[in-house]
């Protein structure tokens, strides 16, 4: 993150914050909630029904690390997942209609519009989790001064293999990667999802890395690790990008026919060592592989051509998306940035995080069509 408020939501000041306005909004919903029951059934019963199930649906968001922690299974993190995605849009809708309710008087109105923001709320995450089922492709024309002749590069990131993530999706992306005849593969960082289960599961990442192999391309697949992938020593990880035939580029560089490739591990929970410009190759287009888009200025100063970055889903859904871009700045956030002679991709991944809904993103492949400068 790479503004004053990004650098602010990393703090442990942040933290405390957040944790206070989440209890505080968990109470009053589970009030309001409580109270339309009262209104509208005029029974102790029901009331004391919604405002417990509101209650109990908002620690579980409020704990939801430790309880996916003590049980570590794809089955409670969806749960949890879409318990966290429904809360948050039942008290953003909330908080919009008690605003609104202001300027009606009847008491009726207020508590048929609290109980409709939790139908309302179920059907945001409804819509938001049928998006997540879709791939699109997002096509950039690009042109290096040091290439020599056209490329294609497809960039995939942040596929977060795991509980959301399976081998259904990537046969999906793998589908549409081989539609585009791409000369070069790469991945951004953040192959495996953040509590890395999918590591006990060998079956689950056997057929995955199977899925991988029927990646039609030219000069190979490479990868860099993102901040919640395992360490690069890491066996089942490394036999898994074995049998996926991905190139792992821990700080490392490759030379294709066409470019010169640079790989960056990400520095968060990876040792991030320095670049050898011993190993870049001048006659060629630099590209460089970074998983956080926050390290182009650092690509900047070794005269990279290209940077293809993830990280940031593009915020994944709205409004996290509105702070998602006050966190990176906008120049750090999405899509196709211009730094002098350096370009830089920031795409929105393939994959999802946490959360499994797309509110406003899209799950994207880049298509990188490069020309040489005319």
């Amino acid at each position: 993150m790479t503004t004053r408020f990004g650098k602010w939501l990393e703090t442990e000041g942040f933290a405390k914050c957040f944790n206070v306005v989440i209890l505080l909004a968990i109470g009053l919903d589970t009030l309001m909630t409580g109270l339309a029951g009262w209104q509208r059934c005029q029974s102790s019963i029901w009331t004391g029904v919604l405002g417990a199930m509101t209650f109990i649906l908002g620690m579980i968001v409020y704990t939801q690390k430790w309880i996916t922690e003590r049980w570590p299974q794809p089955k409670v993190d969806i749960f949890v997942g879409f318990v966290s995605s429904y809360l948050i849009y039942q008290i953003l809708l909330l908080l919009l209609w008690l605003i609104l309710s202001l300027f009606y008087p009847f008491a009726s109105w207020r508590s048929d519009g609290i109980l409709l923001t939790h139908g309302m709320a179920l059907l945001i995450v409804t819509y938001g989790f049928v998006q997540t089922h879709f791939i699109h492709t997002k096509t950039y024309t690009l042109h290096l001064e040091k290439l020599a002749y056209p490329y294609r590069i497809v960039l995939v990131s942040d596929l977060h293999l795991g509980a959301f993530v399976s081998e259904k999706h990537i046969q999906k992306m793998v589908h549409q990667i081989n539609q585009l005849h791409a000369d070069l593969v790469v991945i951004s960082g953040d192959i495996i999802d953040a509590n890395n289960h999918i590591l006990n599961d060998p079956q689950k990442l056997h057929r995955i890395s199977q899925a991988f192999r029927e990646i039609q391309v030219k000069e190979g697949i490479y990868a860099v690790l993102g901040n919640h992938d395992p360490a690069s020593d890491d066996p089942i990880f490394r036999q898994f990008l074995t049998d996926a035939k991905i190139h792992l580029l821990d700080n490392q560089t490759a030379h294709t026919q066409a470019i010169c490739l640079v790989g960056r591990s990400d520095a968060s929970h990876h040792q991030r060592s320095d670049v050898d410009l011993k190993t870049l190759d001048p006659d060629h287009s630099i590209v460089v592989l970074d998983h956080n888009p926050g390290n182009i200025p650092e690509a900047i100063t070794y005269k990279a051509d290209l940077v293809l970055c993830g990280h940031t889903h593009k915020g994944q859904f709205f409004p996290i998306t509105i702070l998602t871009r006050m966190a990176n700045g906008k120049h750090y956030f999405y899509g196709h940035e211009t730094f002098g002679k350096t370009q830089a991709i920031i795409t929105s991944g393939v994959g999802f995080f946490q959360l499994p809904i797309r509110i406003g993103t899209h799950n994207e492949i880049v298509d990188l069509q490069l020309y040489p400068s005319k």
